[in-house]
């Protein structure tokens, strides 16, 4: 009716607008075995444009993902209108596959000193890494024989996975016979003396020993 008052009230609504969440995409270096370089990992999502959102990544254990082993990722956002969720990644450098280059004393003779047998390997920059190297069986290569070597390797970054032995043959040294006969070789009812001796390797007398052949004594 015509005069009749209204009052009108008002409500308040408090609406909460939640974070959309949104998955990481993980990109990780194509190249995941050792190569003395850090390796890369990126992390990314989509925003509601379908554009590219580039993520602050760290290693959780504060590491730098160069050596050979494990490293886990972790993403963070942070614009409070996303939640991220796959905000880790794992990743495994596997150790640079290597075989061991030997260097062989060039004389196999025997001569009374031992035998230089090397090793080395080639690292990830085309350098020299000299390995070490033990004989198999605790025997030092000096006397005639066969001796096979090992070769090891200290660093973690590589492994040493072909031609890890060698053997080698020391051979013996061919020495002449020098003789000295009895200087009188007329009869005399005596036995006459024959001896023999050769040079080592030091250039001394090794005397032999020395028979007859048919078991006589050079007396008649």
């Amino acid at each position: 009716k015509a005069g009749d008052s209204m009052t009108v009230t008002s409500e308040k609504i408090n609406v909460s607008i939640v974070a959309k969440e949104v998955a990481v995409e993980w990109t990780v270096d194509s190249n995941l075995t050792y190569t003395g370089t850090e390796k890369s990992v990126t992390a990314i999502y989509k925003d509601i444009k379908g554009a590219d959102v580039v993520l602050t990544v760290a290693e959780v254990n504060g590491l730098t993902a160069i050596n050979a082993g494990e490293y886990t990722f972790v993403a963070t956002n942070d614009d409070a209108n996303y939640t991220i969720t796959n905000t880790q990644t794992t990743i495994t450098i596997a150790k640079a596959q290597v075989a061991a280059e030997w260097t062989v004393d060039s004389n196999l003779t025997y001569t009374g000193t031992e035998k230089t047998v090397t090793a080395i390997y080639k690292d990830v920059n085309g350098l020299d890494v000299v390995l070490t190297v033990a004989e198999k069986n605790g025997l030092t290569a000096i006397n005639v024989g066969t001796y096979t070597f090992v070769a090891t390797n200290d660093d973690a970054n590589y492994d040493l996975n072909a031609n890890t032995e060698t053997t080698i043959e020391i051979v013996a040294k061919e020495v002449a016979v020098e003789w000295t006969v009895d200087a009188n070789l007329v009869y005399n009812g005596t036995e006459k003396t024959i001896s023999a001796i050769y040079k080592d390797v030091n250039g001394l007398d090794v005397v032999l020993t020395v028979a007859e052949k048919n078991g006589l004594t050079a007396i008649n």
